[in-house]
């Protein structure tokens, strides 16, 4: 079995680096902006490199950025924050309006090598799946509340 890195959610933001809504705790060398309107993007989220998780030379997160309620493509952006990036002790940037913030903590545990077929799961590959769609399930739920808002 190999290892897989599996996250965690907790509701507001109590110091973790890797988060979901807010303002950005480093800054990009440059902000991004919407290409129609010229306004600065909202701010989503951000994940620090990490060693074994997230390893990019030279780049300190990834954070991911999108238009506030234009008619541009709904994909967020992502920019790459260089490892030399100043900290955000300004508080700049725009929270994107409706993203409940959250911490996210990440577990490594064993991945199984095969995928069972359902309904046939154990106890702990259910507990690994359902950990495993919680991330992509809270980011895909982040992003339809998105579409939902800016059509409101």
């Amino acid at each position: 079995m190999k290892s897989a890195n599996y996250m965690n959610f907790s509701l507001g933001h109590h110091g973790a680096l890797d988060r979901v809504g807010g303002l950005p705790t480093h800054l990009p060398t440059s902000p991004p902006v919407c290409e129609d309107s010229g306004e600065l993007m909202g701010f989503l989220g951000q994940f620090y490199c990490a060693k074994g998780r997230l390893e990019l030379p030279g780049i300190r997160c990834v954070q991911l950025y999108q238009c506030l309620g234009s008619n541009e493509d709904p994909l967020p952006e992502v920019v790459l924050v260089p490892i030399n990036s100043p900290e955000n002790t300004t508080f700049q940037g725009v929270p994107y309006p409706g993203v409940t913030p959250h911490d996210i903590s990440w577990v490594q545990l064993a991945d199984p090598d095969s995928r069972p077929t359902p309904p046939r799961y154990d106890d702990e590959e259910l507990r690994l799946a359902t950990q495993r769609l919680a991330g992509h399930r809270f980011l895909l739920m982040q992003l339809d509340k998105m579409r939902h808002s800016s059509c409101n």
